[in-house]
Parts: structure tokens; sequence; C-alpha cells
């Protein structure tokens, strides 16, 4: 299993409850120190040496006074009621907390708010006390803010649910499917919690080659969600199959790190699945909505995202044994429809052998008859032949007969047999038209004549009719 560090300690500095407490006036006088003792804040002597006769500028003196309110009093949680919030325009959220005698101006990263802000609001401000560098007034920081009582915690969780479902993020239809095999699984609880040994234990038992990467967070007090939102930023460079955000359970106040807006959205813009498993069946936080999968609890969390090995071993061994069963009973219907083939084919086999044998015989049988009709045929075959043959002769000779004496008769009538008889044709030139009439003529016009033998021009003196 890989530890991945969250780049933040999982121990932070002890926590005060503090009502309207902080340092008024100027600053420490030399020689003094502020520091936290017993959850107060007090003034201790110190050996420092002091030089009263240097002359600091604004910005030296408000520098200095910044870095000894970070190093000699550090983060710390101040109670109060809300005053003058301002609905922020831009990423900074400026309100005031106060008390029945004190007030103090804060101001936080619209971000880092987490919850509802009103005016009225009973809350924990988790931050430093820090002065502004330009205006050389005091403020106090904020990095977290919980509400303060069931009613007021409840009251900020419930308009937290209405805003985030009213963007989306809580939308089934876009909750993602677990993986059924998953290889690489992202762990984010912490350490010392007993969900930690429960989910690694569960795992192993379930599907012990998994590769699991744990991002140790603190799952309440300060910072918590800071570092619960930085473990799921860390968990998106992996290339992890699910997520599993767990912890045990406990009371409205324990759960504020998982109903924190930041963390919502993170669950909400998680490159892999996220699965909550948060304490038992009665705690519902808004990372169980969010999250692609809720589990009742812990263990529960670690059985949703992986198989149970014996359980697949038994399923794997159960489709085995079908697939026997099937192969067997398949090969076995098989044979039968394979022997059933065989019997067909021996049989036709058979039958065609009987028949061919039966035609054999009647070969056999037929042979010499068969033998006499085609001599008997051939015979016939050669005397129609020479019949045709002679027919054919006599008909070819009266046909050149008859042929010859058309020809004769055709010749008869031929213009060259009327010219071997004694006339002759006249036509306007050698080949021109034939003269049929005499007013084809006129006095001068050569004309030539054929003869039997040959053919003569003349000139036409005078046309008589």
């Amino acid at each position: 299993m890989t530890h991945v560090g969250i780049g933040e300690g999982m121990r932070t500095k002890g926590t005060i409850a503090l009502i309207g407490v902080f340092v008024n006036g100027s600053p420490a006088s030399p020689g003094c120190a502020i520091c936290q003792m017993n959850g107060a804040l007090v003034y201790t002597e110190t050996t420092m040496p002091t030089n009263s006769s240097r002359v600091y500028s604004v910005s030296e003196l408000i520098t200095g006074l910044r870095e000894l309110f970070h190093q000699a009093i550090g983060t710390i949680t101040v109670q109060g009621e809300i005053t003058g919030y301002r609905t922020p325009k831009s990423n900074l959220v400026y309100f005031e907390v106060k008390d029945d005698s004190s007030c103090m101006l804060c101001f936080a990263l619209a971000h880092e708010i987490g919850i509802q802000l009103e005016d009225g609001l009973e809350v924990q401000v988790v931050g430093y006390p820090s002065f502004f560098q330009k205006r050389g007034s005091f403020h106090f920081r904020v990095v977290e803010i919980r509400p303060v009582g069931q009613g007021a915690i409840q009251k900020a969780l419930d308009a937290l649910k209405v805003k985030l479902e009213s963007e989306g993020l809580f939308r089934s239809e876009r909750k993602r499917a677990l993986p059924k095999f998953p290889e690489r699984v992202g762990l984010i609880t912490s350490p010392d919690a007993a969900a930690y040994t429960d989910v690694l234990r569960v795992l192993q038992n379930r599907w012990g080659s998994i590769d699991i990467k744990f991002f140790p967070v603190a799952v309440q007090g300060i910072g918590a969600a800071r570092q619960i939102v930085k473990a799921f930023d860390q968990a998106n460079s992996f290339q992890l199959d699910v997520v599993i955000l767990t912890r045990g359970g406990g009371s409205l106040e324990d759960l504020q790190a998982f109903n924190d807006e930041a963390v919502a959205r993170a669950v909400f813009a998680s490159s892999a699945p996220v699965v909550c498993g948060v304490g038992h069946e009665r705690d519902w936080t808004t990372a169980d909505l969010v999250a692609d999968k809720r589990a009742a609890t812990p263990s529960n969390a670690a059985e949703l995202v992986t198989p149970d090995r014996i359980e697949v071993a038994a399923s794997i061994e159960a489709i085995i044994e079908t697939m026997e069963a099937e192969l067997l009973h398949r090969t076995a219907m098989a044979k039968v429809e394979v022997d059933d083939l065989l019997r067909e084919l021996v049989g036709a086999l058979e039958n065609r052998t009987v028949n061919v044998r039966r035609l054999l015989e009647r070969v056999d049988r037929y042979a010499p008859e068969l033998d006499r009709r085609i001599f008997a045929a051939k015979q016939q075959l050669e005397s129609s032949v020479h019949g045709i043959d002679r027919a054919a002769t006599q008909l070819i000779g009266e046909a050149e007969r008859r042929l010859n004496e058309r020809f004769r008769l055709l010749r008869s009538f031929s213009p060259q047999a009327t010219l071997d008889r004694g006339y002759s044709i006249t036509r306007l030139s050698k080949n021109g038209p034939l003269i049929k009439s005499i007013k084809q003529l006129r006095p001068g016009r050569v004309v030539t004549t054929t003869l039997a033998d040959g053919s003569f021009d003349s000139t036409v003196t005078r046309p008589r009719p």
C-alpha cells in the first residue's frame, strides 16, 4: 500500500475556544511576547534585548506585529456571532464576529467558507490574527468556519444541500458505475481511525491483489476539510479506478468536514468514481449525497468497491462446471446426430449398390438383344444412307436440267438477244437515257446507237414524226 502525503501536518496547533478575546491596543512592549498557555492568550517576559532609541517606520512596525502574531499565536479558533456579513462580489468575503463586549473584522476567500453565512449565526472561525499592511488595522484571517450548536449546524447544512442540489451535484444520472474488478483504489481517511483498519482488512480479505493508494487526512477538527480537498487533488493525479472517502460515525459537529461545500465539490470533481462511507446507516452527509455510491459503513464501502474473491472463485467454478456439462451434452448430441447420419449414409449406399447391381444384371441379360438391335439399326442406317445418296443425285440432276432451261429462256428475253435478232438501241449519249420518243430529238443532236456487235454515233438532221 502506498502512503501519499497531503503536504499539511496531520497534527495542528492546539485549538482554543475563545469568545471575543484578542489583543487590543499597541503591540507588546519590548521584552514581552504573546503566546498561548493553557488555552488562553498571555503576556510573557522575554530576555530579548531592547533598543528604545531606534525609530521604526510604519511598515516595519506593521510587519513586525504581523510576524509576532503569526509566530506567537498561530492558528486559533474564535467563537462569536456573525454581523455585518456582505455578499461577496469577488473572491473576498468580509464580516465581523462579536460577543457581548468586543468585535473583530474577519475576511476569508469565498471558496474557504464551506457554509452559508448570515448575520446572527453563531460560529467558530478558525484562522490567525493579523494586520492589513496598508491600513495597519487589525483583522482575523479566516481559513475555516464552523456553525455552533445543532440548530445552527443543521440550518447551515440544509441551506448548503439546497444550493448543491440546485446546481445538480446530487443528480442520480451523473453518478458513475463502479468498476467490477478495480486494480488501483484510493483511500482517503485518518490513519488513526478505526475506519482505516476496517477498510484495509476488508479490501485485503476480499481482493488481496489490489493496489491501495492511501491519502492520510484529518477527518474532523481544524483544517480537516482542507486536507480532504487536497487529498482529492492529489488522487486525481493518479490513474485510480475508484476512491473511498470514509470515517467512523459521530455527531453533527464531528461530521462537519464531510458536510463542507469544498469537500462536496471535490467529490463531484473527482476523476474516479467515489464511494463515501460515513459511520452508521443514519449518518448522511453532503459528501454521501454527491458521491457516486453511498456506503452504510466504512466496511460496506470496501465491500462495494471490491468483489469477494471467494465468491468470484465460486462463480468461476460454477461457470466452468456449467460449460463442462454443456460441452458434454453437446458432444453427446453431436455423437447421436453423427451416428444417425452415418446410418442414413450406409443405408443409402447399400440401396444404391443394390440398384446398381440390378441394373448391371439387366444390362447383362439384355446385352445380346441390344447388340442385335444395334446391328440391325446400323444396317438400316447404311441402307438409308445409300437411298438418300441416290435420291439426292437424281434431285440434283433434275434441278440442273430445269435450271438450264430457265437460263435459256431468260437469255431469250435479254436486250442482247434482242440485238442479236437485228434490233438496235439508241441513246442520247453513250450512257445516256434511251430514246423512246421523237420528241427527245432535235437537229444537230448527236446520238449513240448500239448493235449486237458494237455501236456508232450519228447526228440528227431532221426529226420526222
